[in-house]
């Protein structure tokens, strides 16, 4: 039995049997004998999980039994290429498959982390009442809010004769080279009419000097890579605020 492109033997029925494509048989009685055939041709799906493309070449709908299909991940920019799963395995980029089934592969991307450590020092000065409420840096994904945390609350201060201090440290995962917009939001309950007169920010000198109502109010320190808020402003953002009735 010998099949058409793009078919394979199965069987002999009737009055021959086996899966050998030659057989022989004996001619004692009127024989009836079927050959089967099956179609060969086998179709390969993708999936992904995560933000990535994948490459199939040759590229088609069905695919004849022993062809060899080249698979190609490539990661979104800021992603990574952690592996294949399904009828494939590994974590090369670029692996080889051979279509003697219907198959399915699927690519797994994912967006790597950066551990950054923030440090915020508050200084209240010069208070003629008590000043209570909270400051709270806020970074944000460019593409969508990625996190929020407050990283400092005031507590009471109401010594006029010197600064109070306040000191608290955070931890981040930040996302490898995406964009970041960094906030202080001040969230602050006096008797007075209480302002901001002096910023210091380590690194942005442009904003060491400063005045704004403060109660109720955002201040943008500016946007950052990853990477620059890593070098810039990793161990200490906020150095000094000076808080004035």
């Amino acid at each position: 039995a010998t099949p058409a492109n793009g078919w394979r033997f199965v069987r002999w029925e009737g009055d021959a049997s086996g899966t050998s494509a030659t057989t022989t048989i004996t001619m004692n009685k009127d024989m009836n004998v079927i050959a089967v055939f099956e179609e060969s041709l086998f179709t390969l799906s993708t999936d992904i999980l995560g933000e990535g493309s994948i490459s199939v070449s040759p590229q088609k709908s069905k695919y004849e039994a022993g062809t060899t299909v080249t698979l190609t991940a490539t990661p979104k920019e800021g992603w990574e290429f952690n592996g294949w799963e399904g009828d494939a395995t590994g974590t090369n980029k670029t692996i080889t498959i051979t279509m003697n089934a219907n198959k399915s592969v699927r690519a797994n991307f994912s967006r790597p982390t950066v551990q950054h450590h923030f440090r915020l020092e508050l200084v209240a000065s010069n208070l003629q009442n008590t000043l209570e409420g909270s400051v709270t840096m806020h970074i944000e994904d460019t593409e969508g809010t990625y996190t929020s945390q407050k990283l400092i609350t005031v507590r009471t201060f109401s010594d006029a004769s010197g600064p109070d201090r306040y000191v608290k440290q955070a931890t981040f995962n930040l996302y490898k080279g995406a964009k970041y917009n960094v906030y202080l939001d001040f969230d602050l309950n006096s008797s007075g009419g209480t302002r901001l007169e002096g910023l210091s920010i380590y690194g942005f000198a442009g904003l060491s000097s400063f005045s704004t109502e403060m109660k109720k109010s955002k201040m943008k320190i500016g946007e950052f890579t990853e990477s620059e808020l890593q070098s810039v402003i990793n161990e200490m953002i906020i150095t000094a605020i000076k808080f004035q009735e």
